[in-house]
């Protein structure tokens, strides 16, 4: 393959979690447009995991 030029460098989103990077991928959106950051996420202020 790098010989026909398909080598690009391996990137990441921000933060590099499964949920944040799936999603990206289904969506095309960021993590910072979706929100989708981790499966499951702690919530201080109404102390929940949701």
């Amino acid at each position: 393959m790098s010989q026909k030029g398909a080598v690009s460098p391996i990137t990441t989103v921000f933060p590099s979690t499964t949920a944040a990077t799936l999603t990206t991928i289904n969506t095309g959106l960021t993590p910072q447009e979706h929100a989708l950051l981790e499966w499951y996420l702690y919530f201080k202020e109404i102390d929940m995991i949701i």
